[in-house]
């Protein structure tokens, strides 16, 4: 049977079939790209393969091992990535798929995160707040206490004034929302750094060097506030300014209203650089 004459033989149901497939394939790509969970997937397909050849072959004590692997590997994995996975079904939303909008919109937590942080600036309140964009940020912090809120400026007043116990900590912003407070960050070892920096511009460097979060700094010392990206720093000047730069931290990747095709082509030159 040749291959003009297969699809030639495809019903309306085959071919939605094979798209709604492509779909899934590629958000489940775009949901575990960047996390731990993605090179277990890849080890699960390449484990799947070799069962599929194996037990075409007629390898039945392959096959056999396989069988009882697999079960073993799934309850494995669960239990490893559940953090990943948790966050992956956070982000699966239907309604995105038709290009609708739920929950809290990308111009209210924005506006409120830079009014906030220049609130805390103009009362000299250090403050650090991570951004996640791509990579989970899990595995580089440590401590803090889950919460879900808009990062509102009586909020954020009232997690990083000097009173309140996780201050010293922190604040970790998650599809728009605060997420977690009071978490440590790893300290960036790189020398030559300015002198009045302390600990929090050193937490936020060291954790911009290791994943694509971006970390904005408060200085309880000078009132001034910096945004650390990609291992580099950046003073910010006004709530404008980190307004702009924080809806360039979570814009699409992939444009806004591409084509799957599009999405598709674009995805593949960036991750592999094709010209």
């Amino acid at each position: 049977m040749t291959a003009f004459s297969i699809i030639s033989n495809l019903r309306a149901q085959d071919i939605l079939d094979i798209l709604l497939m492509t779909i899934l394939v590629y958000h489940l790509y775009l949901w575990f790209w960047g996390t731990k969970a993605f090179k277990a997937l890849v080890g699960l397909v390449a484990l799947g393969a070799v069962f599929t050849v194996a037990k075409s072959w007629g390898l039945f004590l392959t096959t056999w091992v396989f069988q009882i692997l697999w079960q073993v590997l799934v309850l494995l994995l669960i239990i490893l990535f559940q953090s990943e996975i948790r966050q992956v079904l956070e982000k699966v939303n239907p309604l995105r798929f038709f290009g609708l909008r739920s929950g809290t919109s990308e111009e209210d937590w924005v506006d409120q995160l830079s009014t906030g942080t220049f609130l805390l600036a103009k009362k000299k309140v250090g403050a650090l707040l991570i951004i996640e964009r791509g990579d989970l940020v899990d595995e580089w912090i440590t401590g803090g206490l889950e919460m879900e809120a808009i990062p509102r400026p009586e909020i954020l007043m009232s997690i990083f004034h000097k009173g309140s116990p996780v201050h010293d900590g922190a604040a970790l912003i998650r599809s728009g929302k605060l997420s977690r407070v009071a978490c440590y960050l790893p300290l960036s070892s790189r020398e030559g750094l300015p002198e009045q920096w302390g600990t929090r511009h050193r937490a936020a460097l060291g954790l911009s060097e290791r994943c694509d979060a971006w970390v904005i700094v408060v200085s309880e010392e000078t009132g001034t506030v910096s945004v650390m990206r990609g291992g580099e720093h950046w003073k910010i000047s006004d709530g404008i300014q980190l307004g702009r730069l924080l809806r360039e931290a979570v814009a699409p990747p992939s444009g806004g209203s591409q084509g799957l095709s599009q999405k598709l082509i674009t995805l593949v030159r960036r991750r592999f650089k094709l010209k």
